[in-house]
């Protein structure tokens, strides 16, 4: 087990799931395929339900918005036949969600049914979250400490409650205090950070941001002169399209810009373990990253 060394001036751990908290095979072969498996049965069960129609019709609006794209399914209105349209128009939709999802895409209109089916799932006690066996412990050490704690996911708000609230840990929703989603802001761009902060009520700088994947964002926390140097732009644009365009994997991003561990002079405080396997890598990498900087 790895274990971080926690800034002085960090009072809120900023979470990301997928891969951090929870194994990406949870996400991967268990959440996503329960949705392809399920969705037929889901919508014959619901169907007259007034939540249920509410995302067919956003299913159906996205539908045709996709009318330009190579193999996109087309969901017909209501003819006034009724109960002889129903077969046609649930396979409509069975079929526009497993070609979106075919194409790991991240539409509100997926992503709201996705969500109600999960919701179905977990409070029938279908399914039970997973969590790495060292997040529990290390949350419960990061409250000990004072210290808050949040989750940031591309997953909406939603169904950040469904996994903390229908876990293998039991219910783990008195252990965050607060959830932030896409709405706020994608997890490739500063300002997302910014809002966050303000939302909470502390500075940037106050914040630690987790999260598996290790790949180079110091431009997050450039200057707005420096980001406008040649090529910055355009790999923001990269990162934000590929975040859009995945829902089956979180979007590729490194610490919080704002946050002790992204800049120099990270200091030994106060010891915590580290949630994910996977993450562990990332504080690794920066602890090595440091002591270069402090061997200079």
């Amino acid at each position: 087990m790895v274990v971080l060394s926690v800034p002085a001036e960090v009072t809120v751990i900023l979470l990301d799931i997928e891969g951090t908290t929870t194994p990406i095979a949870f996400v991967k072969d268990i959440l996503f395929p329960y949705i392809k498996e399920n969705v037929k049965e889901y919508l014959q069960t619901h169907w007259e339900e007034e939540e249920c129609q509410q995302d067919v019709s956003l299913l159906r609006k996205q539908a045709e918005e996709d009318s330009h794209l190579d193999g996109a399914v087309p969901i017909p209105a209501a003819s006034g036949n009724g109960a002889d349209d129903l077969p046609q128009m649930i396979q409509a939709v069975v079929d526009n969600v497993c070609w979106q999802m075919s194409l790991d895409r991240k539409t509100t209109a997926l992503k709201q049914l996705q969500g109600h089916m999960w919701r179905a799932a977990f409070t029938a006690g279908r399914m039970k979250a997973e969590f790495f066996d060292d997040v529990v412990p290390a949350v419960r050490k990061w409250r000990e400490a004072g210290m808050k704690v949040y989750i940031y996911s591309s997953g909406s708000v939603e169904a950040q409650k469904l996994l903390f609230g229908h876990s293998t840990e039991g219910d783990l929703l008195e252990l965050v205090d607060g959830h932030f989603d896409t709405k706020i802001g994608h997890k490739v761009e500063s300002e997302s950070y910014r809002k966050i902060a303000n939302s909470i009520g502390c500075s940037t700088n106050n914040i630690l941001f987790l999260t598996d994947v290790t790949l180079d964002f110091t431009y997050l926390f450039m200057s707005d002169t420096e980001e406008r140097e040649r090529g910055r732009d355009t790999q923001r644009e990269t990162h934000r399209q590929r975040e859009k365009q995945a829902p089956c994997r979180e979007p590729h991003v490194g610490l919080h810009p704002g946050s002790p561990g992204s800049h120099p002079g990270l200091q030994v405080v106060l010891n915590c373990c580290v949630p994910g396997a996977a993450l562990q890598s990332l504080i690794l990498r920066l602890s090595k990253s440091n002591e270069k900087r402090d061997n200079r």
